[in-house]
């Protein structure tokens, strides 16, 4: 049996969750110079992550590099800070993973030990990347000239354009924006995370609320890998049986746990396909802010 309070609460608490992830996008953009309305924000991400949740490893996402690319920004900037926003995510998610493990049981730890100095190292690769993704952009000018050599001489103007957009930007990351990118991303952390126990107590499941962190952890993960099917089916599936059958849940429990989660992301990505609809590539809606104040938050 299925408690719908908790249900209820499980699909609901997806709104604010996005609505943390789109602030995030809209401050990482800002580090760009691309300033966008809040409402802006909220469309590209909720759209980015329904079209992410249809490919593997979520490359669905570049959707939002073309509507960003669409008002004059190029692909460059528009698909750094796609990266970088991304990273932000897993950086956490692996903390996440790993501070779970801890928590877990040493029967446990005996069995995923190999699994903490995978994650250990999947966070540094995360850190350089994202230290190698702030340098590039500071190098910019320097790294087009480089590939523009490799484009024939009539097409050099038009690639030169199609990356950086119709007009010079700055790149300004400072450790104050940093800090606020980071907090939000903890924030919306802890917003799946309650989601996600929301559905563990709908369904009366006996999981502590560190190990359901730490398998959600890896189970988002390992969800990055391109042989998962559209919507995580498949590893996701697999990963929460053996997780919680760890702790003796029983393969038809984690299987509806899993079974619920994707019919959540088919109602939310529901949503996203309709917005996507309603608000394709080149939608007016998406227009400059005509005031540039409007699409920059003080911090």
């Amino acid at each position: 049996q299925v408690n719908l309070f908790w249900l209820s609460g499980f699909v609901v608490i997806v709104v604010p969750l996005i609505m943390a992830r789109a602030w995030r996008l809209r401050l990482v953009l800002q580090s760009f110079d691309v300033p966008l309305k809040y409402s802006q924000a909220l469309l590209i991400r909720w759209v980015g992550t329904a079209a992410g949740d249809l490919l593997p490893g979520r490359t669905g996402e570049l959707v939002s590099v073309a509507y960003l690319n669409k008002l004059g920004y190029g692909l460059g900037d528009p698909t750094l800070a796609l990266v970088l926003d991304r990273l932000f995510d897993l950086f956490w998610m692996a903390i996440l993973a790993v501070g779970g493990l801890v928590f877990i049981g040493s029967s446990t730890r005996q069995e995923l030990g190999s699994v903490e100095w995978v994650l250990g190292v999947f966070m540094l690769v995360m850190i350089v990347g994202a230290v190698g993704l702030v340098a590039a952009r500071k190098r910019s000018k320097e790294l087009l000239a480089f590939f523009s050599k490799w484009v024939p001489q009539r097409w050099q103007s038009s690639f030169i354009t199609l990356m950086k957009g119709s007009h010079e930007r700055n790149f300004i990351f400072t450790p104050a924006r940093i800090g606020v990118i980071m907090g939000v991303s903890l924030f919306s952390l802890v917003i799946l995370i309650l989601r996600v126990y929301m559905l563990v107590l709908a369904l009366d499941m006996d999981i502590s609320l560190a190990f359901l962190a730490a398998s959600m952890g890896l189970a988002s993960l390992v969800q990055l890998i391109p042989i998962s099917n559209v919507l995580g089916i498949g590893t996701r599936d697999v990963t929460m049986v053996y997780l919680f059958g760890l702790v003796g849940v029983s393969a038809e429990k984690a299987l509806s746990f899993s079974m619920l989660i994707l019919a959540s992301l088919i109602f939310q990505d529901l949503i996203g396909m309709l917005l996507w609809w309603r608000y394709p590539v080149g939608t007016p809606f998406m227009q400059r802010p005509a005031n540039p104040a409007e699409g920059t938050s003080k911090l």
